[in-house]
């Protein structure tokens, strides 16, 4: 089991640390594409085809192998086809390394995968334990440990100023010694911004079914990382998964439960009429969105063809920093992943990519109430980092996503495997009605 464990932790971390490199280079690029094509294949040779499992995966690979296929098809019509690669390599690695896992989870029985993946999300929290001290440590010394992220030491680039602005910490007058925002290792603090999200809605799924301090530890150090890394969207996501999540954890506790949605509710209002107005105008990102956003919608009309299938890899890159130069705003993202996916590969594409986010809140609908709880947590926190963040989908997040929806939907499979097979091995003498027990 932990030989399986350790193959899974290293290929869901593949695009986080290889930030700490050099990612720039034709060798290493090179190096990314042979070694997956070759690890792909030996899975391939190794999976054991169980239609259970089939069912399960099927619609995770699916989008993954049309979302890389029609990206590939962009690069050669589109675009220069050497630097369409060259950025896909990093752009589509997560895509290429969930595929190659969910075939590598698949050749195994599934009454084992629901134990593997609580091992795996185990040593996810130590991961991010890594990170998260390393992250505290290179803010608080002012020293950069991602090759990537070496832009920060730029003079022009006042961070230590811009992060005492969007620390919420500030405005209860407490002042946090960091020269900038936490990045968790990813080079940029809207990144990791996504990936707190979803390492949220993990450890409270592992809270919720070990009941263990370890989780409780790690859904504490989520939040405090988010108000360290000071995007809004991250902080308020966490907080109302949180939120959320107690609320129906303790629908019993009627006194408690009361209790806590007052104080939220009067806490909101305090936050929304004072605090957080402050807080917005005083670093405006929100508002330069609206601008971003505006101009981008009518750059989109402009050119109906292209938003129906796509600018493509290589041109949305120039894109996003003409229109937000356009708008009067230096940078070159979207702050948008629906954004993002509208301009790189086109509306049909992002209308598939919603639709597969509902039918996946469908399929946990179809569940228990445990299945369904969880199920709107991971959604919440995928809208909630996508529309004004890059999200998970083209981030680092979007290998961890996966799993834990795919161990949302463990249960149904495992329970409907193991009864069949107490049916089957039934004495075939047995009346009907016994035989269904």
């Amino acid at each position: 089991m932990y030989f399986t464990v350790f193959v899974i932790i290293f290929i869901i971390y593949i695009p986080i640390f290889i930030r700490l490199t050099d990612i720039g280079t034709t060798n290493y690029r090179l190096m990314v594409y042979s070694s997956l094509v070759l690890f792909t294949f030996y899975v391939l040779l190794k999976v054991k085809k169980t239609k259970p499992l089939a069912k399960l995966f099927a619609p995770y690979i699916k989008f993954n192998l049309l979302f890389i296929l029609i990206s590939f098809i962009q690069i050669i019509f589109h675009d220069d086809i050497i630097l369409g690669l060259g950025l896909a390599a990093s752009s589509l690695m997560p895509f290429i390394l969930v595929s190659i896992l969910l075939f590598f989870l698949s050749s195994y029985d599934i009454r084992q995968l629901k134990l593997i993946m609580e091992k795996v999300f185990y040593f996810i929290g130590i991961m991010f334990l890594i990170q998260f001290i390393l992250s505290i440590y290179s803010s608080y010394t002012n020293t950069i440990l991602v090759r990537s992220s070496e832009w920060m030491l730029d003079p022009r680039f006042d961070l230590t100023n811009s992060f005492q602005k969007e620390s919420l910490f500030s405005l209860i007058g407490i002042h946090v010694p960091f020269y900038f925002n936490l990045s968790m290792l990813l080079g940029q603090k809207n990144h990791a911004a996504a990936l707190l999200a979803i390492y949220n809605v993990i450890f409270l799924y592992m809270l919720y079914k070990k009941r263990k301090r370890y989780y409780l530890v790690l859904v504490t150090l989520v939040l405090l990382a988010a108000l360290l890394n000071a995007t809004r969207a991250a902080i308020i996501t966490i907080l109302l998964v949180d939120i959320l999540f107690y609320l129906k954890v303790n629908k019993n506790n009627k006194i408690t439960k009361n209790i806590i949605t007052i104080v939220t509710i009067i806490y909101l209002i305090y936050i929304f009429s004072n605090t957080l107005l402050f807080y917005f105008q005083k670093t405006d990102t929100l508002t330069a969105r609206f601008y971003y956003y505006r101009t981008y919608l009518k750059y989109m009309g402009d050119h109906i063809t292209n938003t129906l299938f796509g600018f493509g890899l290589v041109t949305s890159t120039h894109l996003g920093g003409l229109l937000r130069a356009k708008a009067g705003f230096r940078g070159s993202s979207f702050e948008s992943e629906f954004f993002q996916i509208i301009f790189i590969n086109g509306i049909i594409v992002f209308l598939y990519y919603i639709y597969y986010l509902f039918f996946l809140l469908y399929k946990s609908f179809t569940l228990s109430q445990t299945n369904k709880l969880f199920g709107l947590l991971i959604f919440i926190a995928v809208v909630g980092t996508s529309l004004t963040l890059g999200g998970i989908i083209t981030i680092r997040a979007y290998q961890f996503f996966t799993l834990i929806y795919v161990y949302n939907l463990l249960p149904k499979y495992s329970n409907s495997l193991t009864d069949k097979k107490n049916i089957n091995e039934l004495p075939r003498g047995e009346p009907r009605s016994v035989r269904q027990k």
